[in-house]
């Protein structure tokens, strides 16, 4: 793997843990005892939310991209990096 290929996966890994991240703040800050109905217009008004899906979006396009220069039996375990470094981030 070249210099970028290092610098887009570890890139995806650290997106992958703020996209949790900042799912699980703007998932406490929705009140979900009003109903559902409530509950979306809160989280449609969530920044963080949004921020969440960003940052779980951009490390897919990372993946389809890697998967054609790399092969998956290596790339899949330096993936699941995230599992380490969520809590780290969080």
């Amino acid at each position: 793997m070249k210099i970028l290929d290092w610098i887009l996966l570890l890139t995806g890994v650290v997106l992958s843990s703020l996209g949790g991240i900042f799912l699980k703040l703007g998932a406490v800050q929705v009140d979900h005892s009003a109903g559902l109905a409530p509950a979306i217009g809160q989280a449609l008004l969530q920044w963080r939310l949004y921020m969440g899906a960003f940052c779980y979006f951009i490390p897919v396009v990372i993946w389809i991209y890697m998967l054609k220069r790399v092969d998956i039996t290596f790339l899949q375990p330096l993936f699941a990096l995230v599992y380490i470094t969520t809590p780290l981030l969080a």
